[in-house]
């Protein structure tokens, strides 16, 4: 009975937070920001609220204790975002760039002294075409100077 309480509970969640998702982001106006907010802040969003309807479940219907579970995750946590400070600031910068989007694709931008269209804008990078090819500018180099659309 405990397993099928647990799954059927476990479907409910994901139903709610698709339905959560359709009626908030997936209807939004082409203009909103809800529309051009980067679907990888959705992803973790779903991720982090999955994670906690799992805890409950779990805390609930099968009685375990979760406390020491967001204990070690949260020390893990710390330590991995120390370990990996660097590549955690390309990271948060390529998702601040996309979330801001101060160009788009087709723009014309100059970086790096080069100019270029704008053909690819990802989490990571961003793609430009230049006379002389591709030419792939990070987002974290991109936060940190002044360039030209």
């Amino acid at each position: 009975m405990r397993v099928m309480s647990t799954v059927f509970d476990f479907l409910v969640l994901v139903l709610l937070l698709s339905g959560l998702n359709a009626t908030v982001f997936e209807g939004a106006p082409q203009d909103n920001w809800r529309k051009r907010l980067p679907t990888i802040f959705l992803d973790v969003a779903r991720f982090a609220l999955i994670g906690l309807g799992l805890a409950i479940i779990l805390s609930v219907i099968w009685g375990v204790w979760v406390g020491g579970v967001f204990t070690a995750l949260s020390v893990t946590s710390v330590v991995l975002g120390l370990m990996l400070q660097n590549s955690v600031v390309q990271i948060v910068s390529g998702l601040f760039m996309l979330f801001e989007q101060p160009f788009r694709i087709d723009d014309w931008l100059d970086a790096s002294n080069e100019r270029g269209r704008v053909v690819e804008v990802n989490w990571r990078a961003v793609h430009i075409q230049t006379g002389s090819g591709i030419l792939v500018v990070p987002n974290s180099m991109l936060a940190s100077t002044s360039f030209t659309i």
